[in-house]
């Protein structure tokens, strides 16, 4: 086995026991960072969307603000498990809800 392919395997090797050591935290913290390229990917769609509509009348649309609250609706759960203000129990009431179904037939 050459030098390259051992050092590619060594370093594949370590990277996979990194990723399986990390904490709760960090995972949290990556889901974070994915839900903010998720949010990008997401607007860059919906300008994309809002050019093809304007040519072509479709019948099925995707409800970007929709999956958009549903984003923030995540990333806030995900920061206030993060970041406590207080520890006290929430009101079930307070608690949102992501959305059913994100596209709408016209």
């Amino acid at each position: 086995m050459s030098i390259i392919k051992k050092t590619l395997l060594i370093v594949c090797v370590w990277g996979a026991v990194q990723i399986s050591f990390a904490t709760e935290t960090e995972q949290l913290t990556q889901a974070m960072r994915q839900l903010d390229a998720v949010k990008a990917a997401l607007l860059r769609a919906k300008t994309e969307a809002s050019l093809e509509n304007r040519q072509v009348q479709k019948r099925a649309v995707f409800l970007y603000t929709q999956a958009l609250n549903d984003v923030a609706t995540m990333k806030q759960a995900i920061g206030d498990y993060l970041n406590p203000n207080r520890i006290q129990p929430r009101n079930p009431k307070q608690l949102k809800t992501l959305s059913v179904d994100l596209t709408r037939i016209q």
